[in-house]
């Protein structure tokens, strides 16, 4: 049987390339073909139906996380979830021209500049609401500017025509050590291997504060237990390998062992809810 493996994000981002690391490792443990397939960062809705549509004959299509949380959540709530696999950092990334190089020092500075202007991969996606979860943890007024996909924002901010973004670590790691932009802090509970120097937010003063871009793996609706466990085991013993668990943290991923189809769905329903909440603050719409 086919082994079909789809990431709602652009080809060369970091749940593209968990998508293609994972479908590899994993068809070679269930001995299957596979081949990836990478959405133009468009939605996880994508990925999602896709799983129930194109790839419905085949076993198994992957949904990569939070990656359009204004939606897709319940997207994949419909879905058969098998396991957590990692979890995408995000930093606090500003164009060097503010001159800011703390946490207090940005949220003084955004204080005394109401408006600025921040970016993020799309209307719901992590990036746009880590910047509102933030933006409610200090007290400041910023602007969205919506793009369709991480790189064009990216590339607005380091040419200076926004001031800050919730960057994906991993792709932005270049930049950050060409100076092209410089990194606050990381949204995680601790500091990130790949880049062990940047400080967590949380430790710069705002406790506490952790939001992380989820990985995932779903199959179609009504996807057989058995494969569903089978599946599951692979996944579990991928993250727990220390050769491949090392290449996850190279890519700046944290893997996220002890996963179980039940646990994993159980983590799904909180997590819409905990976004769904974010989501109605800030007034955002799916793409």
């Amino acid at each position: 049987s086919l082994l079909s493996v789809a990431a709602a994000t652009g080809a060369g981002w970091t749940p593209d390339l968990a998508a293609r690391a994972l479908a590899q490792l994993t068809a070679a443990a269930v001995e299957i073909l596979t081949f990836a397939q990478s959405f133009s960062e468009r939605s996880l809705t994508l990925a999602v139906r896709a799983a129930d549509a194109e790839f419905a004959r085949e076993c198994l299509a992957t949904a990569f996380g939070n990656e359009r949380a204004a939606g897709a959540l319940r997207e994949i709530s419909v879905t058969t979830p098998i396991a957590l696999v990692a979890g995408i950092p995000l930093a606090l990334a500003v164009n060097p021209k503010i001159p800011v190089k703390t946490l207090a020092e940005f949220i003084a500075y955004a204080k005394v500049h109401p408006g600025l202007a921040f970016g993020s991969a799309g209307d719901g996606s992590p990036q746009h609401l880590a910047a509102e979860m933030l933006k409610a943890a200090v007290g400041i007024s910023v602007r969205h500017i919506p793009y369709r996909g991480s790189m064009p924002a990216l590339l607005d901010l380091i040419a200076g025509h926004i001031s800050f973004m919730m960057v994906d670590l991993q792709p932005a790691l270049p930049q950050i050590g060409e100076g092209k932009i410089r990194v606050i802090g990381v949204a995680t509970a601790k500091r990130v291997a790949a880049a062990p120097d940047i400080p967590t937010l949380a430790e710069s003063g705002l406790p506490g504060f952790e939001v992380v871009a989820w990985q995932g793996l779903v199959g179609p609706a009504g996807l057989p237990r058995p494969i569903v466990n089978q599946l599951a085991a692979q996944v579990e013993k991928l993250v727990g390998d220390p050769d491949a668990s090392e290449k996850f943290k190279t890519a700046a991923l944290e893997p996220l062992p002890g996963s179980t189809p039940d646990s994993f769905a159980a983590y799904v329903k909180s997590e819409i809810a905990r976004w769904g909440d974010i989501v109605k603050a800030s007034g955002a719409v799916q793409d």
